[in-house]
């Protein structure tokens, strides 16, 4: 993990819900064990912010899966200077009741 991700994360406020479009999805190297017990996934930090934003808010730091559901247009890309996947929607998608797999819906088309 980069200085600069440990110090985004150290800043990020916790939050269960929201309208985002932007995420880090950052791998903690301990194996999830949460709801569904040990399942052969890693646990991960999963970041968020809105396009027009610049702090990030933390929506999980124990979660093994994150869905997007009805998602126009994913772009995936890992930023050098953070070495973790970001992920980048077209449009903002939103978020609720964050549990041990974030679900994310996009508009209906």
């Amino acid at each position: 993990m980069t200085e600069k991700l440990k110090q985004i994360i150290a800043k990020a406020e916790h939050k269960d819900s929201g309208t985002f479009n932007e995420f880090l999805i950052v791998p903690t190297g301990e194996k999830y064990d949460g709801f569904w017990g040990v399942n052969g996934f890693d646990q991960m930090i999963l970041l968020a912010k809105k396009r027009v934003e610049n702090e990030w808010c933390i929506l999980t730091n124990y979660s093994d899966s994150f869905h997007l559901i009805k998602i126009h247009s994913v772009n995936f890309d890992i930023p050098s200077d953070l070495n973790c996947v970001r992920v980048f929607l077209d449009e903002s998608i939103e978020i609720h009741g964050v549990a041990s797999s974030v679900i994310a819906y996009g508009k209906e088309k």
